[in-house]
């Protein structure tokens, strides 16, 4: 057990004879007109409109309370109520087997994704240890959106395109693909700094959601984007176990029933929305390459045969495992 997932454990536990609050918060990171944001200011009201405004929820956007790093722990303390995590920024510290979503052509959709972790005997452990074991629920979903490579060059028509490519990396789940893809250099480099080091050269290549792309002016560089999406970037909004369990049935449900239609909706939107934000960097002037046939075929193979085994050394033995089996048996 780590001692992030320990100290955790403890706020929750102190949260046990800590008397309800009347006032719930929820707290998330994205800035007041990001369309997550907006879906969550919707969540609230339909939660109010639910319980016939018995339950109000003050939402605090754009980490003015905590970050998407640290909202687990408020969560858990009682800090807030509830709070919005990003699954591969949040949960591979608690758990490192969560990481196996950041697995590349692993999973086609958030489906199939979201379905390992709620019908799968070791999904459903990864889960437990992020939530229940916490102190912790999941009431809604609200993903980051899809993930897809964009380039300087001109062509990436192929798995063969990125050889010799100077790639940004995020964490180290991010190195196996690159070296399969021939990469010659990989680099850390933050999302503050990632225009200069377009800029000036240092990178030419990165993985990214397609919003990101056009509302940080990236594709004042990047020339080519190629599809289809290979990783799918969930998120949650998470709640305090005891606080909710503490609320009368009807307004749990009131909960559980406007976070599942905010889900779906958010769902829907950011898929559409992601595809629409191609379309506008095409527009922009860029290349769109959708890779079928024998062309995904050897990308999905690359993946399959050097990238997998590699990530496979990241999680607990039999995770990737039980993941492919699911994903075939789909």
């Amino acid at each position: 057990m780590t001692i992030i997932k320990k100290a955790i454990m403890g706020c929750a536990m102190v949260l046990l004879s800590t008397p309800v609050l009347a006032e719930v918060r929820l707290s998330h990171h994205f800035p007041p007109t990001h369309p997550s944001a907006i879906a969550i200011d919707e969540f609230v009201a339909d939660v109010a409109t639910r319980t016939n405004g018995a339950l109000t929820i003050e939402v605090f956007p754009a980490g003015q309370l905590m970050s998407a790093r640290d909202v687990m722990g408020g969560i858990a303390s009682g800090s807030v109520q509830m709070g919005v995590t990003v699954g591969l920024v949040s949960f591979p510290a608690m758990n490192s087997d969560y990481a196996v979503a950041a697995v590349p052509g692993l999973f086609d959709s958030y489906d199939a994704l979201r379905g390992f972790f709620a019908d799968t005997p070791e999904g459903q452990r990864i889960w437990s240890s992020l939530t229940t074991d916490l102190g912790m629920l999941a009431v809604a979903d609200i993903p980051s959106g899809p993930a897809a490579v964009y380039s300087t060059r001109e062509d990436l028509s192929s798995a063969n395109s990125f050889e010799g490519t100077s790639a940004r990396v995020l964490s180290a789940a991010d190195r196996p693909r690159w070296e399969a893809l021939g990469t010659e250099r990989m680099v850390s480099v933050p999302t503050g700094e990632v225009y200069t080091a377009l800029q000036s050269g240092m990178i030419d290549t990165l993985s990214s959601v397609p919003g990101a792309i056009n509302s940080n002016s990236w594709w004042d560089f990047l020339k080519s984007v190629q599809l289809p999406y290979f990783i799918f970037a969930d998120g949650h909004v998470l709640a305090n176990n005891t606080w909710f369990n503490s609320l009368p049935t009807d307004q749990q449900q009131a909960i559980r029933d406007a976070g599942a239609a905010m889900g779906t909706k958010a769902t829907d939107s950011i898929m559409r929305v992601a595809d629409e934000q191609v379309a506008q960097f095409v527009d922009h002037g860029g290349k769109a390459f959708t890779l079928e046939g024998e062309a995904l075929g050897e990308l999905r193979g690359i993946e399959a045969d050097k990238v997998w085994p590699e990530m496979a050394k990241m999680l607990g033995s039999g995770v990737l495992d039980a993941a492919v089996a699911y994903t075939k048996a789909r």
